[in-house]
């Protein structure tokens, strides 16, 4: 893992010295996508069908994404976030990953935790089979559960922006008119579960760290696991907020900060870009137990 890791900053590096070099040039003349595929390539033929992130001490391999797919590894909102997860995390921590996606939160905790402590949740079939992949490339286990997590258990519809594994924008259609007007590409039925209800029906622990990212309806998640977040084993949540979907699910950011601190957490924000003419853009909250 040391050498893969060496191999990709050092490919890495060389392509952002290019581009620091030509950026102008590469940018007018259309090369930019070119010399990005060319690296790509190459770091393929070197590193192999995986690609290494390293977060805080801990060195993760994930599996490329299908050819179309935009391989996310992290922003620098999430790096923080997962910097400060993996800094209160020990051997015996319990954590839920809500909308886990391809697992990157899911494999960096198990890697620091272990493997019988971490729960992803993740309603698209495609992701739960590459969570699983990137676990296992890691060697590392973890509990995936293939379902939606909100305020009710039954069935949900879900959209998909893409069937392909590693699509991003999934999310829950609401009930009522703005369930028609996903753009999504399709729509599938699929199990969904309050945490109140998993923790109690698989009698395992009540989760230290949770964080969710399910894309505007996490108001839904918090209702649903009241029970789960005020038990004093409960002591962090990390929640990515959406104003901009959180209205079509009934709810707006406010409602999700003050069910937080209703819970008895003290709520601060800790990534949040806003520009006047984007005042809807998502930003996470970081709420911790006094």
């Amino acid at each position: 893992m040391d050498l893969r890791w060496k191999l990709h900053q050092t490919l890495y590096f060389l392509r952002a010295s290019v581009s620091r070099a030509l950026g102008r040039f590469l940018r007018t003349s259309g090369l930019a996508p070119g010399l990005r595929d060319a690296f790509e390539r190459v770091e393929r033929a070197v590193v192999g069908d995986t690609k290494p992130i390293r977060i805080a001490g801990s060195v993760v391999s994930f599996k490329r994404l299908d050819e179309g797919v935009t391989f996310t590894d992290y922003t620098q909102k999430e790096r923080r976030v997962i910097k400060d997860i993996l800094a209160t995390c020990t051997p015996e921590t319990t954590f839920f990953d809500i909308g886990a996606n391809y697992g990157m939160y899911t494999c960096l905790v198990a890697d620091v935790a272990g493997s019988d402590n971490v729960v992803a949740f993740e309603p698209h079939a495609g992701n739960t089979t590459l969570i699983r992949e990137n676990l296992s490339i890691n060697d590392l286990q973890a509990t995936v559960v293939h379902a939606a997590v909100g305020d009710s258990d039954g069935t949900v519809d879900f959209a998909l922006q893409t069937e392909t594994a590693g699509a991003t924008h999934n999310m829950a259609l609401p009930d009522g008119p703005a369930a028609t007007t996903s753009t999504m590409d399709t729509v599938v039925e699929v199990e969904m579960t309050t945490l109140d209800s998993y923790v109690e029906e698989e009698s395992c622990p009540v989760p230290e760290i949770v964080k969710i990212d399910v894309e505007g309806a996490e108001y839904g998640v918090i209702d649903g696991a009241r029970e789960t977040l005020e038990h004093d084993d409960c002591r962090l949540v990390y929640c990515e907020v959406h104003p901009r979907h959180l209205p079509d699910y009934g709810h707006d950011a406010d409602a999700v900060e003050s069910a937080l601190v209703d819970l008895g957490f003290e709520v601060e924000v800790v990534h949040k870009e806003r520009q006047q003419d984007k005042s809807d853009e998502a930003y996470f909250l970081r709420a911790i137990k006094p």
